[in-house]
């Protein structure tokens, strides 16, 4: 969640970055409150923040103590949709060349297949558009993209799956309006099929959101829990 106050007069609440991928790909909603009142306890909360952060210096910074210095060498990838495609498809693709290492990494709902006719319907056309982004072919379409099947194999994390990879915890909604369902299996398969670590968590009544199944909701949290303290 992201906050602003303006003048002391506005609020804005929301999900959206000012970046090219909020601004014309997903799905953002903020609220904007033109309300002294309500700007006045937004700014409270930020600046009730502000005073229990701490300021990096960087004299404390080069001082920091050694086990400071190894836990900042260890990092795990999250993400949601996009966000978990990315997370996915960096671990796996450059794992070996990371500067940092990565512990494991999440997906909730994140395409995995870029090649799944399941993928691309009619109801989600847009998906074409998205998915020619990635591989620099905004006009890819239902008509052309066979020519892009290697490109689009490029950026799918199915296509780097190995022993090797990185712990991966994800997530999928079986009614997945977005995302294929599908996509979650092909990857469970792959996984599974090369001994590679992994934890899979279907989410039997959700859609791309994972909203309508709490009780798989508190197991994906129990779960990213038990990986932090096993692969940090």
């Amino acid at each position: 969640i992201k906050a602003m106050v303006v003048d002391d007069e506005l609020a804005i609440i929301g999900s959206a970055n000012l970046d090219n991928r909020s601004l014309r790909l997903n799905y953002e909603t903020n609220l904007f409150v033109f309300d002294s009142g309500f700007a006045g306890q937004i700014k409270a909360d930020l600046l009730s923040h502000f005073a229990q952060s701490r300021q990096i210096e960087l004299n404390r910074w080069c001082k920091r103590s050694a086990t400071e210095r190894f836990l900042e060498n260890s990092c795990a990838l999250l993400g949601g949709s996009a966000g978990g495609h990315l997370s996915m498809l960096y671990s796996y693709k450059n794992q070996a060349v990371s500067p940092v290492e990565i512990s494991f990494c999440v997906s909730l709902s994140g395409p995995t297949d870029l090649t799944d006719p399941n993928f691309y319907t009619q109801e989600n056309a847009i998906l074409y558009t998205v998915a020619g982004g990635l591989i620099g072919v905004p006009e890819m379409n239902e008509t052309n993209i066979g020519e892009y099947t290697e490109m689009l194999k490029e950026v799918s994390p199915l296509s780097y799956v190995c022993s090797d990879v990185p712990a991966t915890l994800f997530c999928h909604g079986m009614k997945d309006s977005i995302v294929p369902y599908s996509n979650a299996v092909s990857l469970e398969k792959a996984l599974a099929d090369c001994g590679a670590e992994y934890t899979f968590i279907t989410y039997p009544n959700s859609d791309h959101d994972l909203t309508a199944d709490p009780d798989k909701s508190d197991e994906y949290y129990h779960t990213l829990a038990e990986y932090a303290e096993k692969y940090f």
